[in-house]
C-alpha cells in the first residue's frame, strides 16, 4: 500500500503494486475527506486515470465503491460526483451516528487493546495543535480516523462495517467548510473537538464504559450545534429528531 501525503490532492506519480482499484479507492478517499473535493464535484474517470497513471477500469471499481460508501453519488447519465445533502439527509446521518457511536465508545472501553488504546491516544494527541484553516486537510483525516478507530476497537466488525457507513454520509466536510468561512469560530470549534475528543479517548483507555457513552454523546451534542450554526440546519429538526432515539435528548 502507497504512503499517502498529509495533502492528499498533491498525489503525483503512477500508482503501482497490484490492487490498483484499492489505491485509487484509497487516494479519492483520502481526498474526500481532506475536503480537496469540494461538494458537487464531478470525479471525472478519465482525469482521474490520466492524472493517477492508470486505465479506467481501476478508476471506475474505485468510484464504485466511493459510491457504496456514502463518499461519492452516482446520477444517471451523467457521472459520479462528491454529494451535497439536504437538511433532512444531515439530520439522518447526525442520528446514526448518535445510535451508533455512543453505545460503540462503551464497548471500546470494554474491549480495547493496549495497541489501540496508544494509536487513538496518538491521533487525538496529533490534533491538538491543529487550530488554523491551513490545518483542516489534515484535521479532516484525523478527526475521521480517530472516530473509526473507535469503531473498530469494540471488537465488532459488523458494527465497525455499520459505523464506516454512517461516518462517511456524515458531511463534516460541509462541516468544515461552512466554519473556514468564519476562521475565529473555526479555532473555537476545533479546540472544544480536541477536549472531547482527548475526554472520550481517556474514558475508553481507561477502562470506563459509562464515561465513555456519555463523552460521545456530548461530543456528538457540540457537533449538533456547529451543524446549526455552519450550515444552518435548523436546530428544532436535529433536537426533534434526536428525541426519537435518545430519551434524555
Amino acid at each position: 500500500m502507497i504512503d499517502h501525503p498529509q495533502d492528499p490532492a498533491r498525489h503525483r506519480g503512477p500508482l503501482q503494486r497490484k490492487s490498483l482499484k484499492r489505491e485509487v479507492f484509497d487516494v479519492l478517499q483520502g481526498r474526500v475527506i481532506a475536503g480537496a473535493y469540494s461538494p458537487g464535484i464531478w470525479l471525472r474517470q478519465s482525469e482521474i486515470a490520466d492524472e493517477l497513471a492508470v486505465s479506467l477500469t481501476p478508476v471506475r471499481e474505485a468510484l464504485d465503491q466511493l459510491v457504496a460508501e456514502g463518499l461519492a453519488q452516482r446520477v444517471p447519465y451523467r457521472g459520479v460526483r462528491v454529494p451535497t445533502f439536504s437538511d433532512d439527509e444531515i439530520a439522518d446521518a447526525y442520528v446514526a451516528r448518535l445510535i451508533i457511536e455512543a453505545p460503540a465508545a462503551g464497548m471500546a472501553a470494554h474491549n480495547i487493546s493496549s495497541s489501540r488504546a496508544a494509536s487513538l491516544l496518538a491521533l487525538v494527541e496529533q490534533t491538538k495543535s491543529l487550530t488554523k484553516p491551513a490545518d483542516m486537510a489534515r484535521y479532516r483525516r484525523l478527526n475521521w480516523r480517530i472516530h473509526r478507530s473507535i469503531a473498530d476497537a469494540t471488537g465488532n466488525r459488523l458494527l465497525a462495517r455499520v459505523h464506516s457507513i454512517a461516518l462517511n454520509r456524515f458531511p463534516d466536510w460541509m462541516l468544515y467548510e461552512g466554519l473556514l468561512q468564519k476562521p475565529d469560530e473555526l479555532c473555537r470549534v476545533l479546540q472544544r473537538e480536541h477536549q472531547e475528543h482527548a475526554a472520550l479517548a481517556d474514558a475508553i483507555t481507561s477502562s470506563r464504559p459509562a464515561e465513555a457513552v456519555d463523552a460521545a454523546l456530548r461530543h456528538l451534542r457540540g457537533v449538533r450545534q456547529d451543524i446549526v450554526s455552519s450550515l444552518g440546519v435548523p436546530e428544532e429538526l436535529l433536537v426533534r429528531r434526536e428525541s426519537q432515539v435518545c430519551s434524555d435528548a
